[in-house]
């Protein structure tokens, strides 16, 4: 076994979600009608067994091959590829879409709860689907219907991906890296 293995507790995900914020309790508004706690609850079971059993075994094979360019183009591991597919074939990557473009329309709290055994899993190959979608939601909330019809439903399905593309003058694409200052301006209070 390794040491790096997902461990997720689903006792305290499972307290969370059905004794502390009553989750099921979403049921009551149209949008979540056949989201009742049984279906929350499989959905929450075999979320966190995917994520354990497809998404954390491609973690240490993918840090081994990395990721490389090719000709201009990103080329991501082998091992990512089934893991991805299968995600989005079987819908726990966009579990929370939106219905109309593909999607299952689950609540968020559950997509949460998913995410935290995804990230767990395999932090890189989970960026994917945040990321994804994220930008679908961006379409769907502020886009016209033109760029809608467009773009949400390949995101929906993994067709498509989203990004995240960003530049820091000291940092470059580390994030962490970045420093800030923070200065009161004129009138202004901390």
């Amino acid at each position: 076994m390794s040491t790096t293995e997902l461990v997720v507790d689903i006792q305290d995900i499972e307290f969370c979600l059905f004794e502390w914020l009553q989750v099921e309790q979403l049921q009551k508004f149209p949008k979540y009608k056949d989201f009742d706690a049984e279906t929350l609850d499989l959905l929450v079971n075999e979320g966190l067994k995917f994520a354990k059993e497809v998404i954390a075994p491609t973690n240490m094979e993918a840090d081994r091959e990395g990721c490389t360019v090719v000709d201009g183009k990103a080329i991501v591991p082998q091992c990512l590829h089934n893991a991805y597919k299968q995600a989005y074939e079987l819908g726990w990557a966009s579990i929370t879409a939106s219905t109309e473009f593909g999607g299952q329309g689950a609540p968020e709290t559950i997509g949460l709860a998913l995410s935290e055994g995804n990230l767990g899993g395999h932090l890189a190959l989970s960026m994917y689907f945040g990321l994804t979608q994220g930008a679908m939601e961006l379409i769907e909330s502020f886009g016209t219907e033109d760029l809608k019809n467009t773009y949400c439903e390949k995101l929906t399905s993994g067709e498509y991906t989203g990004t995240m593309c960003l530049s820091e003058p000291q940092a470059g694409s580390d994030v962490g890296a970045a420093k800030t200052l923070a200065e009161p301006v004129e009138g202004g209070k901390f």
